[in-house]
């Protein structure tokens, strides 16, 4: 009974990392940044060790950073404007797998995303799926009024 509890938990661990899509952040010190997307929610462990927490909510996210302020990131497009809770101001652009952002000192920061293409063909074969399955309900319901009808 042992080995297969040793199989399932091994086979959940891998569902999980399936589940999530991992983005680096290299750090104009050289160091890394590793961010676990999982839907609206990121955790992003920093090279310390310690956490930020971002939510997306469409076109703004809030970023909880470890000392507990806020950062807001709005989003437009190719370009991302961050405002930092001392009031300065980071640009990230956009361009594919890769993002550069700019640092309000001036350094850049590199991000690179995996899988990012392969996640927005997904997200769109799920919202076709979801049209599908609506359009097919809509006649279905049609259907059964017109035969409580007759």
């Amino acid at each position: 009974m042992k080995p297969l509890k040793i199989v399932f938990l091994l086979m959940f661990c891998a569902t999980i990392g399936f589940s999530q899509d991992t983005t680096i952040k290299v750090n104009p010190d050289g160091t890394h940044t590793v961010i676990h997307n999982n839907g609206n929610t990121s955790t992003q462990v920093n090279p310390d060790g310690t956490h930020t927490i971002i939510h997306r909510s469409g076109n703004t996210s809030t970023q909880v950073n470890p000392d507990g302020t806020h950062t807001i990131i709005h989003h437009n497009g190719n370009t991302s404007t961050q405002v930092n809770p001392d009031g300065t101001h980071t640009i990230i652009h956009h361009n594919g797998n890769t993002s550069t952002q700019v640092n309000p000192d001036g350094t850049h920061t590199i991000i690179y995303q995996k899988n990012k293409k392969k996640n927005e063909r997904k997200k769109k074969k799920e919202k076709s799926k979801k049209a599908k399955k609506k359009k097919n309900k809509n006649k279905l319901e049609k259907k059964e009024k017109k035969s409580n009808s007759l």
